[in-house]
């Protein structure tokens, strides 16, 4: 598995929790908002991935609730692509961060 899998497995991990958690995600790719409040994974993954790095904004309709996560790319094995994250959103990180240290363990 080269490091692009991984650093896939992981971030259609964060947004499938997300979408379950009922939030919507918005994509800087570094200089620019590229997408705004989308639950589209396939809409989401198809604007990442130009620059080395990525800001997902993650919002909740009813809440008004924002946190996000930046995704650098190229870390090693790519189970580090979470750089930095909001602590609010710690727990619904959760997920990908055992699967990042599960494929760090067998990288």
């Amino acid at each position: 598995m080269d490091t692009r899998d991984i650093e896939l497995q992981i971030i259609t991990l964060i947004l499938a929790d997300a979408f379950a958690a009922g939030y919507v995600v918005s994509v800087k790719d570094g200089h620019d908002w590229v997408l705004r409040e989308s639950t589209d994974q396939d809409e989401i993954l198809g604007v990442m991935f130009t620059s080395g790095h990525d800001v997902l904004s993650f919002k909740h309709p009813h809440t008004g609730f924002h946190g996000w996560v930046k995704l650098v790319y190229g870390n090693g094995d790519g189970s580090e692509v979470v750089a930095d994250s909001s602590p609010a959103l710690q727990s619904l990180l959760d997920g990908a961060t055992n699967l990042a240290d599960e494929l760090a363990a067998v990288a």
